[in-house]
């Protein structure tokens, strides 16, 4: 599998890409996995506050473990994956979201 780098528009060697990052020492991966996010609060997922209960027997019943929703309605998932696979239980899909939210 061939990498390509980009910088603004343009396909650059990795050795340009590196030299513009900023911060980015050699050896290093331009892009890294942030786990500090979660758990996250969904607010696209949340519910109104009557429909608290309806939505967490749902959760409950597609076995999601890792969503929960307060007594207000907000939504928050414990992780990247969790998120994904409730967006797909409930047909939702998330423009937004980064190439492996699916």
């Amino acid at each position: 599998m061939k990498i390509t780098y980009k910088l603004n528009g343009q396909i650059v060697t990795r050795g340009e890409f590196c030299r513009k990052s900023k911060g980015l020492r050699k050896g290093q991966t331009p892009m890294v996995p942030s786990p500090g996010n979660w758990p996250c609060e969904q607010i696209g997922l949340g519910c109104p506050k009557s429909q608290v209960q309806e939505f967490r027997e749902h959760a409950a019943k597609g076995g999601f473990t890792g969503v929960h929703f307060d007594d207000s309605g907000n939504c928050k998932v414990d992780s990247r994956s969790e998120r994904r696979r409730y967006l797909k239980y409930r047909n939702l899909r998330d423009n937004d979201g980064g190439y492996s939210d699916g």
